[in-house]
């Protein structure tokens, strides 16, 4: 049998070769919504040129073009990722990247409100008073994925000296 592109093993073999593509692109939600992972370039770097290899792969197999629609696909998510939040994740990182050694508490719970306003997207986070020079709290006590991101900020002579988010 002559070995084509219209053969049905090998438009299986490319629906499934491009279907690995959802996984990837469940999981950076997920990995997004957990650790504010498309922050980081690279990380994109990774999934879209996953993305690509699955797609390359897909149309090599079946020479159809809508295969290498994937990646704009992912391209699309990823850049929805970066510019909407869609958790507390990220604006508690972008806080604690913004948070500096020196700051004073007021210029740290200017920080925080911004990032958390009262009539914001994300529930405020009740950040109660510093505590042995720690200032800390949970992102979200009301919602089983957030109530164990905490936020900690510690404080030396009334000056900044670490801000962290360590992962949950």
């Amino acid at each position: 049998m002559k070995a084509n592109s219209s053969h049905p093993i090998r438009q299986g073999l490319a629906v499934a070769v491009a279907l690995c593509a959802v996984p990837v692109a469940f999981y950076t939600y997920v990995f997004d919504c957990w650790a504010g992972t498309t922050r980081d370039a690279q990380f994109d770097t990774i999934v879209v040129g996953l993305v690509i290899l699955l797609a390359l792969a897909a149309f090599a197999l079946s020479r159809k073009r809508a295969y290498l629609l994937l990646p704009t696909v992912i391209a699309v998510e990823l850049v929805a990722l970066n510019v909407i939040d869609f958790s507390p994740v990220k604006p508690a990182l972008r806080a604690v990247d913004a948070i500096q050694p020196g700051m004073s508490e007021s210029q740290v719970r200017s920080i925080l409100d911004r990032a958390f306003p009262a009539q914001g997207r994300f529930r405020r986070p009740d950040m109660g008073p510093l505590r042995r020079g720690v200032l800390s709290f949970v992102l979200d006590l009301h919602d089983g994925r957030y109530n164990a991101a905490v936020v900690e900020v510690t404080f030396h002579d009334g000056k900044v000296v670490r801000a962290r988010f360590p992962p949950d």
